[in-house]
């Protein structure tokens, strides 16, 4: 099966902590659409991990103390987990619905296949704070460095100490397309290159540092070797899909893994935290020399968007950019996310969203 390269790094866009989500062309996604059943978000009351203070039988408190991060390993947290999964399975069944995933370390609920008759019955339920149904997201970008101030003096990077020092110590999670591994914006020659031990120039060593729970998970055209001390973390996404095999159905060209089919993601890692100073190639060589907005973070790539054959857009479900979301949240990370694409959202979609993310 013949492959794309990613599209080239050249236009550079605006690193933020939305960078935006935008309800995808039905038409285009009329085949997905009609391959499943509605999926609704059900968020339930009991406090997720990041704020459960204890007061449940058998269940001691996980809410972490301050300046300190989940840690998915510690026996009380993986127990307490696990309660919540018991609580939402008791709440599917109840419902007669099908859970597709679960949420519980910075946000309580999971996401289910069900009717709108069901749907509406579980709004009702003493369990239930909220029920959202599943919508298509789609992406789009914008901006430069030099547009945001960050390289002019006195900016930021120079309050930083550099841009060696900009994102120092934080893991950037992107959800997004994919990511191809290969691009010197993700090459870990520029990560500790500081002798062993030296934490004052910004030469910080990945372990002990970050405390990173995260994974590189392989699947087809991307092995864990592809992930290094720069790219320290890829996963994918599609469950509200049907998984791998509906994927393929539907979208046979895509990769089944972490690996970038239109570039997009690819695009926006590198401009979020992509290395500083990498020569651009083939038609952006125009461009010269690009860097991502935090340069010395680390990058964990989420895809839950996937690409048209033309590579023209891709799209996800809310479900699975969820999903994303709380996976990143729950890395162990100094975690920072970027999602696209916010701006062309209806007010209502923006205020779900909104309200979702305010309770991470």
């Amino acid at each position: 099966m013949y492959r794309l390269n990613p599209r080239s790094l050249a236009a550079l866009s605006l690193f933020s902590a939305l960078a935006a989500l935008v309800p995808a062309d039905a038409t285009a996604l009329s085949r997905a659409e009609d391959a499943r059943n509605s999926t609704y978000i059900v968020q339930l009351r009991e406090d997720p991990v990041a704020n459960y203070r204890g007061g449940i039988p058998g269940y001691n408190a996980t809410k972490p103390g301050k300046g300190q991060k989940i840690d998915k390993t510690r026996p009380d947290v993986a127990a307490y987990a696990a309660y919540l999964d018991l609580r939402h399975d008791e709440v599917v069944a109840a419902a007669r619905a099908n859970k597709i995933q679960d949420y519980r370390y910075t946000y309580n609920g999971f996401a289910a296949e069900m009717s709108d008759a069901q749907a509406e019955a579980l709004r009702s339920s003493p369990d239930v704070l909220a029920v959202t149904k599943d919508e298509v997201r789609e992406m789009d970008t914008s901006s430069t460095p030099n547009f945001l101030g960050l390289t002019a003096a006195g900016g930021l990077w120079d309050q930083l100490g550099g841009f060696e020092c900009a994102g120092a110590g934080i893991v950037i999670g992107i959800i997004d397309s994919g990511i191809w591994p290969e691009s010197a914006s993700f090459a870990d020659a520029a990560v500790d290159k500081g002798p062993p031990g030296d934490h004052n120039n910004c030469h910080r060593k990945f372990q002990g540092d970050l405390g990173w729970h995260g994974a590189c998970v392989p699947g087809e055209g991307f092995t864990a070797a592809n992930c290094n001390k720069k790219l320290i973390g890829a996963r994918r996404f599609n469950a509200a899909w049907g998984g791998d095999a509906a994927v393929e159905a539907q979208r046979p060209w895509e990769f089944m893994s972490p690996r970038d089919y239109n570039g997009h993601g690819t695009h926006t890692s590198s401009t979020a935290g992509g290395n500083h100073g990498v020569q651009t190639t083939g038609p952006a060589a125009v461009f010269g020399a690009i860097s991502g907005m935090a340069p010395h973070a680390r990058v964990a790539m989420y895809k839950a968007l996937w690409s048209t054959q033309d590579g023209s857009t891709a799209s996800g479900f809310t479900s699975d950019l969820v999903a994303a979301i709380l996976a990143h949240r729950s890395s162990g990370s100094e975690a920072n996310t970027v999602v696209e694409n916010y701006q062309d959202l209806s007010e209502n979609q923006k205020r779900d969203l909104l309200n979702f993310l305010r309770s991470l």
